[in-house]
């Protein structure tokens, strides 16, 4: 056996396989910045969901404001007092009723966040994690505000049944 052939050999082999593996760290780098990338845009995509969620809020608000303000100004004229318990109750179901529309909304965006598959849309499932929380605290806050609402409906019902 030639020494020479053998030393030749084995250089050959060592350079296919550095060859090989500079080939697939290429690769692997290539892909590293391909999602570097895709996490840069479902960070910001997640900046305009929470810019928009902000934005409606404040409209809801407003709407809110106005729509109770109307409702005072009927009830002023017509002569409802506002302090009779069967006033207030009304004024708390109507609470109740929008929390707990406001909880299901949340929760069917919640659902619908946590239920998009890493494997089917990456990006999609990126950013539904990021949102998954702002929908868990809006789902938290509305049946926060739907039991303050039912609570208070119930002591007042005592109070009336008992005032009877």
């Amino acid at each position: 056996m030639d020494l020479n052939a053998i030393l030749q050999q084995l250089t050959t082999s060592t350079n296919q396989n550095i060859a090989t593996q500079e080939a697939g760290l290429a690769a692997q780098q290539q892909a590293t910045t391909k999602v570097a990338g895709l996490q840069d845009q479902a960070i910001a995509a997640a900046g305009v969901v929470a810019d928009e969620a902000a934005r409606l809020a404040k409209e809801q608000a407003l709407v809110d404001f106005h729509r109770n303000s109307v409702l005072d100004q009927v009830n002023a004229t017509f002569g409802v007092n506002a302090d009779e318990e069967s006033y207030i109750i009304a004024k708390r179901m109507a609470e109740y009723e929008g929390a707990e529309k406001a909880r299901v909304d949340a929760r069917a965006k919640y659902d619908k966040a946590s239920s998009i598959n890493l494997l089917d849309d990456p990006l999609g499932y990126l950013v539904g994690q990021l949102a998954l929380p702002q929908f868990a605290a809006a789902n938290n806050q509305a049946v926060s505000a739907r039991d303050a609402a039912y609570a208070d409906m119930q002591s007042r019902f005592t109070l009336v049944n008992q005032a009877k």
